[in-house]
């Protein structure tokens, strides 16, 4: 009995130093797995450092691949687009405008009405519609057919307690948030469809026009007075609050920038004229990149994995769309290296299941327990995850979210450095200008975008890098305004500020005033018409076509005898062919110049396309024959028609250059 008990004693404690060590190695295998995930997240923190200096880098780059994108086309990753805006609303604009707005399976009609004071946005109606799925892959008429009933049915029922509108044709701004080829500030060729749509003969037509036409259709007398995107709306929008905002940047679930930009600055398009002086550029700035941008692997294999590799680089680290899934990939690698997070998930290993607003729920969770993060982190079949690793994953979504956050801010710093608003005396011709002095000026970025506006620690460290950046003197110049609504309020603003009818930006006019300005324009019409008589007749007299003896060596001669012949000039232009009162006027001044008696003998007839067929006509008229090619070697010189030594008459038949 005793060396039995003796042996089962052995044979426990044997079994508990098995136990024991068994513990101990699984401890040490806990610690090892640990301090791997630690390791990930220090890579992490390590590949995602976002110091100011690396800041003003991009900043720079940023700034001149904007130049490189201005002076010609291609010439760099932004596409620097113009938006043919140059005029934004200046807070005077009177009366209802609407706005159409298309991005997706629904869209929006809006009518805004305006009280000409700055700001002063007097009511506003909102009607939403779904656009019914067989539409999305029908015919363009077929879908802004149903589109121009929808607008109709919302504008026949106006009023709602609002001023009535005046009689005069409806404007409208129209956001269509497809990738278009601008082509005037109303109009825009469709380059491609996205987001579910696949209607193929609307591809390559200007969808301002498809709306038109449909609403021509349905009966409605309205005008497609802008063609935006809801950054171009946010920027007419944060404008018309505050006549010191010169940008607008959209971070939500993509992201894009606008600003205004010097006309004489925008290279690839010399010559361009403007009211203002200057021109909305849409950045297009998603598709930024700079080898300066903290990439890390978890970048690498999401962009690998997109349908869009090496495109829109700057997106995919900044905006919604990208963050939560570059989360899920931290997190599928650390729960790959450690069991902390329990048996492994094939939900997390699933693309796109961690949406930045879950993630950003993660990050905010200030709870002692992180209750937040466990039920996300469930929700991804991750239960009964310890503390310790929740404070993990939050720090993960500290990392992504700063430098998401730290990137945009040098991206808006980038804008201001371009066109001289950080401080620096702006860039030219691809250069910074240090000689420049600089004078700081009240600068205003408008911002919208659920990443900002909903995300507090998103906005914080936005706010904070451009502190950094700028420093702090600079920085107080400079406001961040979040504004809500650019696709919709902005595209009726930026249509009121493009709206052909003036009658709602000025006081009434009396009749006696109006009568005073049709006069200004008849004695300005009547001068010109009078004068480009003058000039014609002119000519007629150096070839002696006026009833004179014509015009030799810079002296009249009138020793040579009139023999007036019937003469026809060629005119073409619309300011003669269109407007009646300057061609009368034009008319009647050749008949007081001429007299009655040699105005007789003087046609002017209109012509058309003499660029064109004219061209083609001189180039028959002057063509060679085989047989009228010179001899090798030889010399032909042809006389001028007008020299004093050319004798006319007997040249190419039927071509005879009679004698003036």
């Amino acid at each position: 009995m005793g060396r039995l008990g003796l042996g089962i004693a052995v044979g426990c404690a044997l079994a508990a130093c098995i136990v024991a060590a068994a513990m101990v190695g699984k401890r040490a295998r806990r610690r090892r797995k640990w301090k791997k995930m630690v390791k990930v997240l220090e890579e992490l923190e390590e590949c995602c450092d976002t110091p100011v200096g690396r800041l003003k880098q991009v900043v720079d780059a940023m700034a001149v691949e904007m130049h490189a994108g201005l002076a010609s086309e291609g010439g760099s990753k932004l596409k620097m687009l113009l938006t043919y805006v140059d005029k934004l609303s200046n807070g005077s604009e009177k009366g209802t405008y609407y706005a159409l707005d298309l991005g997706g399976t629904n869209f929006r009609v809006l009518r805004v009405h305006l009280g000409g004071q700055r700001s002063a946005i007097l009511g506003q109606d909102i009607d939403r519609q779904p656009i019914p799925q067989h539409l999305m892959t029908s015919t363009s008429k077929d879908l802004f057919d149903f589109i121009a009933s929808s607008l109709k049915d919302f504008i026949e029922k106006e009023g709602n307690g609002l001023e009535q509108p005046s009689p005069r044709r409806r404007e409208l701004g129209f956001t269509f948030s497809f990738p278009v080829k601008q082509t005037s500030v109303s109009s825009g060729i469709l380059m491609k469809w996205t987001k579910g749509y696949a209607i193929e003969d609307t591809i390559g037509r200007d969808v301002s026009e498809c709306l038109q036409l449909a609403m021509s259709r349905k009966g409605l007398d309205v005008r497609v007075a802008a063609l935006v995107n809801d950054t171009v709306g946010t920027l007419a929008l944060g404008h018309y609050n505050d006549e010191d905002t010169v940008a607008a940047v959209i971070i939500g679930t993509g992201t894009n920038a606008c600003y205004l930009e010097r006309a004489d600055a925008i290279i690839k398009c010399q010559g361009l004229l403007t009211t203002s002086g200057g021109m909305v550029v849409n950045m297009e700035w998603g598709n930024f990149w700079s080898s300066h941008l903290p990439r890390t692997s978890f970048d690498i294999d999401l962009d690998i994995a997109s349908p869009n590799p090496n495109d829109q680089g700057f997106e995919k680290m900044i905006s919604g769309m990208y963050l939560g899934d570059i989360v899920r990939r931290v997190l599928l690698r650390m729960s790959e290296e450690s069991d902390d997070f329990g048996p492994s998930s094939s939900k997390l290993a699933t693309p796109f299941v961690l949406r930045t607003p879950l993630m950003a729920a993660m990050h905010e969770d200030d709870s002692p327990d992180l209750n937040e993060v466990a039920k996300i982190l469930e929700v991804l079949e991750l239960p009964d995850v310890p503390v310790k690793v929740r404070k993990l994953v939050v720090k993960v979504c500290d990392v992504i979210t700063r430098r998401a956050a730290r990137l945009a801010a040098a991206g808006i710093v980038g804008i201001l450095k371009k066109i001289g608003r950080d401080g620096s005396g702006g860039i030219a011709s691809g250069k910074f200008r240090s000689d420049r002095p600089s004078r700081m000026r009240r600068t205003v970025v408008a911002i919208e975008g659920g990443l900002y506006t909903s995300c507090t620690l998103f906005r914080e460290y936005l706010n904070e890098a451009m502190a950094e950046i700028l420093g702090e003197e600079v920085s107080s110049h400079v406001i961040l305004r979040v504004m809500e609504d650019g696709s919709g309020t902005g595209a009726a603003l930026v249509a009121a500020a493009n709206s052909v009818s003036e009658a709602d930006r000025l006081p009434d006019v009396p009749v006696k005033v109006r009568k005073l300005v049709v006069k200004v324009c008849d004695v300005i019409t009547r001068r010109a018409a009078r004068l480009a008589a003058a000039g014609i007749v002119g000519i007629l007299k150096k070839i002696g076509r006026d009833g004179s003896g014509g015009i030799a060596s810079g002296k009249f001669r009138s020793d040579r005898p009139s023999r007036m012949r019937r003469t026809v000039v060629a005119i073409e232009g619309g300011l003669y062919t269109s407007c009646t009162l300057f061609r009368e006027y034009l008319n009647e001044a050749m008949a007081e110049i001429l007299g009655e008696e040699v105005s007789s003998h003087v046609i002017l007839r209109v012509m058309e396309d003499g660029s064109g067929t004219g061209a083609a006509l001189v180039a028959a008229a002057n063509s060679v024959s085989e047989a009228d090619r010179p001899i090798p070697g030889s010399f032909i010189s042809i006389p001028h028609a007008f020299h004093p030594n050319f004798q006319y008459g007997g040249i190419h038949g039927g071509n005879n250059l009679d004698p003036p």
